[in-house]
């Protein structure tokens, strides 16, 4: 869960950036994300025992790789995209392959990617 409140404080302090209300300690952090939109809605793929929701709330989209991917911001984490990429599965089957030459934007604790997507095909 830890990573959790991690990740809440990133969507946190990011539309603090926005909003411009972040204080002279954090505007070093608000200049890493400055050229994308504030979050109010995030696609999370959690593993762990805790609930994005209840650190989200209303921001939290259940996410997983059988979905297709669409505009917004994203929340991965590290173990469902590495098992998505080479656990063994049927041909066709979906996968978080869409995601395998981008960096992410910034990491909550050492668990959980932080993406953004413009259009689809056109991830950050």
């Amino acid at each position: 869960g830890q990573d959790l409140k991690r990740l809440k404080g990133f969507v946190d302090l990011h539309n603090r950036c926005k909003k411009g209300e972040a204080n002279m300690n954090e505007e070093k952090e608000c200049a890493l994300t400055e050229n994308y939109p504030p979050i109010e809605k995030i696609r999370v793929d959690y593993f762990g025992g805790s609930s994005p929701a209840y650190y989200l709330g209303d921001m939290f989209i259940p996410w997983w790789d059988q979905r297709d991917p669409e505009p917004g911001w994203y929340a991965i984490s590290s173990f469902f995209y590495q098992e998505s990429l080479y656990k063994k599965k049927p041909i066709g089957t979906k996968d978080y392959s869409w995601l395998k030459d981008v960096s992410p934007l910034r990491r909550a604790g050492n668990s959980l990617f932080i993406y953004y997507v413009d259009t689809v095909g056109n991830t950050h």
